[in-house]
């Protein structure tokens, strides 16, 4: 089970996902793709939406979330984000907004899920999990840090940064500069 990259129970018409999702899918350590699609779930069961929450928490591998037939509400929404606030791997979440998603939730969401396809593309590449304390960006033309202070934050045990020869301006700087001392707190 450990080995699954790509799991799809698409019309299997599940119900008790809190079993199914809670351990069986955090132990999948390869994870790449949940389609969870066609299913009888409901988030209003907060079972359901506490275990589809660990998954998206503690799947450090999950790139791509898919359920398309279940229905995100704006408490749902919130609780998500915060969800997402902890996991930089997730790119893509299909899901169908109920009318009570607010706009300002949906494009948080989607604002949440760039930087993780940012992370994908320009940070995660360049961490070398054989020497897991350090992270070494330079020479990689970077401009923005809000993609690296969220892989900081999900990987604590990060301490070597290596910044050099990129585009920072000093306000990126001042950002990372902040997040790093309020860290060491």
């Amino acid at each position: 089970m450990k080995q699954l990259k790509e799991v799809f129970l698409r019309g299997l018409d599940l119900v008790n996902t809190n079993k199914l999702l809670g351990k069986a899918f955090i132990e999948c350590k390869r994870l790449e793709i949940l389609d969870i699609s066609d299913n009888s779930i409901e988030l209003v069961n907060q079972r359901c939406l506490d275990a589809i929450q660990d998954l998206i928490v503690n799947t450090k591998r999950l790139k791509h979330l898919i359920m398309n037939d279940v229905v995100i509400n704006e408490e749902e929404g919130k609780n998500f984000l915060d969800s997402f606030h902890m996991n930089c791997t997730i790119i893509s979440w299909n899901y169908e907004q109920h009318p009570s998603l607010k706009k300002d939730t949906y494009e948080r969401i989607e604002a949440e899920l760039t930087v993780n396809t940012l992370i994908d593309a320009l940070v995660q590449p360049y961490y070398q999990s054989n020497h897991p304390s350090m992270l070494d960006l330079s020479n990689k033309k970077l401009a923005k840090t809000e993609s690296i202070i969220k892989f900081l934050k999900c990987n604590q045990h990060i301490y070597d940064i290596n910044l050099e020869n990129n585009e920072f301006e000093d306000v990126e700087i001042r950002n990372l500069i902040e997040y790093l001392v309020s860290r060491r707190k």
